[in-house]
């Protein structure tokens, strides 16, 4: 059995908390993606909009996460 990364914990956590919005609310949300650059298509970003590191706790420069209700997947360049 592989142990969990801290990514994998934060992605499956924000599943988590899908899943209980759609089971309080209803299916408001089928899937999150969160690349790495800001609404701007910035590539340097903002400490303040460094969404796919506060969710996932990736800190390079090149990736994207999706959550779905059913799983949770992060990719990121080869360098990582």
């Amino acid at each position: 059995m592989q142990p969990i990364s801290d990514h994998r914990r934060r992605l499956f956590a924000v599943r988590e908390q899908m899943q209980i919005r759609a089971s309080l609310q209803g299916p408001e949300i089928d899937a999150y993606i969160l690349p790495f650059y800001d609404e701007h298509l910035n590539h340097e970003v903002a400490v303040r909009d460094q969404r796919l590191h506060y969710l996932t706790g990736f800190s390079g420069t090149n990736g994207f996460a999706v959550i779905t209700n059913k799983g949770a997947a992060l990719w990121v360049d080869n360098r990582y």
